[in-house]
């Protein structure tokens, strides 16, 4: 760890949770401590138990580029509408930004959930539902994950509903893959693809 970087654990009857408090180094900073302080958060993120759920927040010290569609509840109306340099960062650093991070995230949870079911909170376990166990047609989408209706601008971005969406339009290749660390490595190669 170091002065900028902190976390706290918690245990809940739900779950247990990790929260990673950073304070990164400003645009003025050295290039040499920029890469240093991204290698040491990672280094604490890989550090973590997998089956935490984790939080990520702080002050990035980033500007965004204002396009929040879609993650306006993560991202606040302060980073918009300002052009700068945070995407070589992440691109430098061979990372995802927040809103490609977090879809990222949520699609290892479902890979979890299909292949490695041990490695999740109990309350994962039966999370999510394919949609043949709704009815018995033969649809093109039997095997997607069921979306239950959102009646709410919420509904749509809770993790059973933003997850099973994302997961169902991944290509099928990526979906059969079974190593956690294969499917890690060509997921970020997608998402950052579609970015």
């Amino acid at each position: 760890m170091n002065e900028c970087i902190i976390t706290a654990r918690f245990s809940t009857w739900l779950a247990k949770f990790t929260v990673v408090q950073v304070y990164a180094p400003t645009e003025t900073s050295s290039d040499e401590d920029k890469e240093s302080f991204y290698n040491q958060l990672q280094d604490v993120l890989d550090s973590l138990p997998s089956f935490d759920i984790k939080l990520v927040m702080g002050d990035f010290n980033a500007k965004l580029d204002g396009d929040r569609r879609g993650m306006e509840a993560t991202i606040g109306p302060q980073s918009a509408p300002r052009k700068a340099p945070v995407s070589d960062l992440y691109e430098n650093f061979n990372t995802l930004n927040i809103p490609d991070r977090h879809n990222f995230q949520l699609l290892v949870l479902i890979h979890k959930f299909f292949y490695h079911k041990e490695k999740l909170p109990v309350i994962f376990t039966s999370y999510f539902n394919a949609n043949f166990l709704f009815h018995n047609y033969d649809t093109h989408n039997r095997d997607n994950l069921h979306l239950a209706r959102c009646k709410t601008s919420y509904g749509l971005k809770c993790i059973k509903y933003k997850g099973s969406n994302l997961w169902n339009k991944l290509p099928s290749e990526l979906k059969l893959i079974t190593s956690i660390n294969s499917f890690k490595c060509k997921l970020k190669n997608y998402v950052r693809a579609l970015s």
